[in-house]
């Protein structure tokens, strides 16, 4: 399932209300892996996991920084996600929710995603069109499970709507380097 829905409006409460649902129609709460590419976004979503099931005690993280130790119910950076596959196998996880599930096609994504064998995929995004035309619907039998477009949202009120403001001023960036993070400070 893609959940697909504007940036704050929810995708992660509906993974972990979904998730409940399950945990509670099986009587147990299966095997979690929780994908992202940030430790923070990590954090949050554990927090909306434990929230939802009502348990501080439920989930770990793995990060550069934290090892999971029973490897039940993880919340973990993709970069580290490999080894999880490697040491327990590609069905462990029965339930697995990729975050900014756009970043799908990324080949940190690639050597992880494909490989898992999850009883229940869960993609998140708020941008499923890549810029690179590569539809995410394949990697999820083609079914959007939820829908809240942006400009939906700001309709019924869901977000406070958004104005930009432009300033003039004299400075000229042209001969200063663009990267991904922006323009080079140094220069």
């Amino acid at each position: 399932n893609l959940i697909v829905a504007a940036t704050g409006t929810g995708k992660t409460v509906i993974a972990a209300l979904d998730y409940v649902r399950v945990s509670e129609a099986a009587g147990v709460r299966p095997q979690l892996l929780f994908l992202a590419h940030r430790r923070e976004i990590l954090i949050q979503a554990l927090d909306t996991f434990r929230q939802a099931l009502q348990d501080r005690a439920f989930g770990e993280l793995l990060s550069g920084q934290d090892e999971p130790q029973r490897h039940e119910h993880v919340f973990a950076m993709i970069q580290c996600a490999g080894d999880l596959l490697a040491r327990f196998g590609p069905s462990h996880f029965r339930y697995v929710v990729v975050d900014e599930c756009h970043h799908i096609p990324a080949p940190s994504y690639r050597e992880v995603v494909p490989r898992l064998a999850p009883e229940i995929l869960i993609g998140l995004t708020a941008t499923p069109e890549p810029g690179d035309g590569q539809s995410l619907l394949p990697d999820f039998d083609g079914h959007i499970g939820a829908e809240l477009r942006l400009w939906h949202a700001l309709d019924r009120q869901l977000l406070v709507p958004f104005e930009y403001y432009g300033l003039n001023d004299d400075v000229d960036l042209r001969q200063v380097a663009w990267t991904r993070q922006g323009y080079n400070a140094a220069a």
